[in-house]
C-alpha cells in the first residue's frame, strides 16, 4: 500500500523538480485524491436519498480528477494541472450544493470547497489567491 502512495505522489513528478516543486506537485495530488474520495462519498450519499442528477455532480468530481491527473502524467504541465484541480475544487462543491437546494439545506457541503481554497492558497501568488477568494465568496453568495 505504501508503495501505491509513493507512486501515487510521483504524478507529475520530472527529473530535476526542485524539492518545493515536487512538494507542490504532491500536495496537489494527494489533495485531489482526497477530495475525489470525499467526491465518491458525497455521490454515494445522493445516490442513497435517490438524488441521481445530484449525484452525478461529485462522481463527475472524480473523474475529471482522474483525467487531470492523467494529462499532468503525460505532459507534466503544473500549471494547467493546478488550475484545473482549483477550479473544478470550488465549481462543483458549489454545483452539487445548488443542487441540493442552496446554503441553507447544505451548508456542510460548504467544507468541501473551503478544503480547495485553503489548498489555492499554498500554490499561488497574492494576486490569484484574491481571486480565488473572490470566487469563494461570490460562489458563496
Amino acid at each position: 500500500m505504501s508503495r501505491f502512495f509513493l507512486r501515487f505522489g510521483r504524478i507529475g513528478a520530472v527529473a530535476g523538480d526542485a524539492p518545493e516543486l515536487m512538494l507542490q506537485k504532491q500536495f496537489l495530488v494527494y489533495l485531489g485524491g482526497a477530495m475525489s474520495l470525499g467526491g465518491i462519498m458525497w455521490g454515494s450519499l445522493a445516490l442513497w436519498q435517490d438524488l441521481l442528477l445530484a449525484a452525478v455532480i461529485p462522481y463527475g468530481y472524480t473523474v475529471v480528477t482522474f483525467f487531470n491527473f492523467l494529462g499532468f502524467q503525460l505532459r507534466k504541465n503544473f500549471r494547467i494541472a493546478k488550475f484545473v484541480q482549483i477550479v473544478i475544487s470550488l465549481l462543483l462543491p458549489f454545483m452539487f450544493q445548488y443542487s441540493l437546494g442552496g446554503f441553507a439545506n447544505t451548508g456542510s457541503v460548504m467544507l468541501w470547497a473551503l478544503i480547495s481554497l485553503v489548498a489555492a492558497f499554498t500554490f499561488e501568488n497574492l494576486q490569484n489567491m484574491l481571486f480565488w477568494l473572490f470566487l469563494y465568496v461570490a460562489l458563496t453568495v
